[in-house]
């Protein structure tokens, strides 16, 4: 995942440069074993391979894609950044703490075709 979203909620802080983020696929909607419902079709839920690793404050709209273990580049887009979400109990400054969801691109290819051959 690549974005310019906020890399400290404490002070809004912004990168200077585009900011990419390993995660991997889960299967289920929450990453606690508190709440096991699962990860609707339409959506990719992540987990970060970094603690703390999260999409936040303006990264809504970014890349989702995979990648060869060798190389830097994506080889294809899986979804669209689309919310996060948080735990009520921290402080309110920490916001992006509890989870990154991706509009699932390929459960909505049909869809996104359609829609552009229509337009």
């Amino acid at each position: 995942m690549s974005g310019l979203g906020v890399t400290s909620t404490k002070f809004r802080t912004f990168p200077a440069t585009l900011v990419e983020a390993n995660f991997y696929e889960s299967k289920f909607l929450y990453s606690n074993i508190w709440q096991t419902d699962f990860c609707p079709p339409y959506l990719i839920c992540v987990d970060p391979i970094t603690k703390g690793t999260n999409i936040c404050f303006q990264d809504d709209g970014s890349p989702l894609y995979t990648s060869s273990c060798d190389t830097k580049h994506g080889d294809c887009l899986l979804g669209v950044a689309s919310f996060f979400s948080r735990n009520y109990f921290d402080p309110p400054y920490l916001k992006c703490t509890e989870g990154s969801f991706f509009a699932n691109v390929p459960h909505s290819y049909d869809w996104i075709m359609k829609t552009m051959r229509e337009n």
